[in-house]
């Protein structure tokens, strides 16, 4: 008899916590092996045109604290929308939302430091974020991206014959929603429907 109560408050335990969590919706991260983190965040996966939509974008990063930022250029965070729903990484026609630049070690404060978590089952904890109010009546396009990308330019050095070579690196970290509007109807997702 415990058994089956304790099993049934379980159950009960993970509908809770699984009706909870589809409230809202969340993108995560692809891209780079930099310790950069991004994550964008909506309150409801639908919308009306009539109606500005609040994005949350998250931000930050888990260098090590020794980290040799001798070579480490900088790095920039950009938001924006686009057209192109196949490649967040180099859009097609897009709407800058904001765009941000960090020169040098500048990104590196601990203002910008997230917590990452276990690395099976941890959720980065973002210290940084920026919410914006988008209008999406007045796009030229109907269907594309929301993306948050931030990336990380160093210069790598290697010889090569006995010449010492020079090459300025970027990396990314991208999070997106693809979005659709139709009939004055804004549908989010974070997987390509054809």
């Amino acid at each position: 008899m415990r058994k089956t109560r304790l099993a049934i408050i379980v159950m009960a335990l993970c509908l809770g916590v699984c009706a909870c969590s589809f409230r809202g919706a969340s993108a995560s991260e692809a891209g780079s092996g930099a310790p950069i983190h991004v994550a964008i965040e909506l309150a409801a996966m639908r919308s009306s045109t009539d109606e500005e939509v609040d994005i949350t974008f998250r931000y930050g990063h888990a260098y090590p604290d020794d980290f040799d930022s001798v070579n480490l250029l900088g790095h920039t965070l950009e938001v924006f929308l686009t057209s192109d729903v196949g490649d967040a990484i180099d859009p097609g026609e897009r709407v800058v939302l904001s765009e941000r630049h960090f020169e040098g070690t500048a990104f590196l404060s601990e203002a910008n430091r997230c917590d990452v978590g276990l690395p099976l089952f941890g959720r980065v904890s973002y210290r940084q974020s920026l919410t914006l109010s988008v209008d999406f009546s007045d796009l030229a396009f109907t269907r594309g991206l929301i993306v948050i990308r931030l990336s990380e330019t160093t210069v790598r050095t290697s010889e090569v014959g006995g010449e010492r070579l020079e090459q300025i690196v970027t990396v990314h970290r991208s999070a997106f929603f693809i979005f659709t509007i139709e009939d004055d109807v804004i549908l989010f997702s974070t997987r390509r429907v054809e």
